[in-house]
């Protein structure tokens, strides 16, 4: 099996949360539980925390098209 790598990344329209819980969605995330919190450990887990720092955590909402 071939596998192809992206040169560029690849985001979906949405905010930051979006693109974390893809292919859910808020409401999946809400059903199963998922915080916000959650996902910002998730994303300190992947070494990504300083998205969240650097919008200073109020952004985390934030719609990335804009």
């Amino acid at each position: 099996m071939d596998w192809t790598v992206l040169r560029r990344p690849y985001m979906s329209i949405g905010t930051l949360r979006d693109q974390v819980t893809y292919p859910d969605c808020v409401d999946d995330m809400t059903s199963k539980s998922v915080t916000d919190k959650d996902l910002e450990h998730v994303l300190a887990v992947v070494h990504l925390q300083h998205i969240v720092l650097r919008e200073q955590g109020q952004q985390f909402l934030a719609d990335r098209t804009a």
